[in-house]
């Protein structure tokens, strides 16, 4: 006589291989660590934040230049209301 195998034993194994198929096929679908572009993920990393850098940069070179010329306005107008106190004064 052959062992009998209950139903609800077989339909849970299979249920449980169809959850596993399911599952490496996720898997597989995902890049995992290590794979993929690493060396295009790292180029566009550098480029990103280079262009991040000099966009910084051109800014604080941006900003010195208008302090510059405000600053070169004041001395200008300082200059200016002296000259004209020194000649009232005479």
């Amino acid at each position: 006589m052959g062992m009998s195998v209950r139903p609800w034993v077989l339909a849970l194994k299979i249920a449980a291989a169809k959850e596993r198929r399911l599952m490496e096929s996720r898997n597989r679908a995902t890049k995992q660590l290590g794979e993929g572009e690493e060396e295009d993920d790292l180029s566009q990393w550098v480029k990103k934040s280079r262009g991040m850098e000099a966009t910084k940069k051109e800014e604080e070179k941006r900003k010195a230049e208008e302090m510059a010329r405000r600053m070169t306005e004041q001395d200008e107008d300082a200059e200016s209301d002296e000259a004209g106190a020194y000649t009232r004064s005479r």
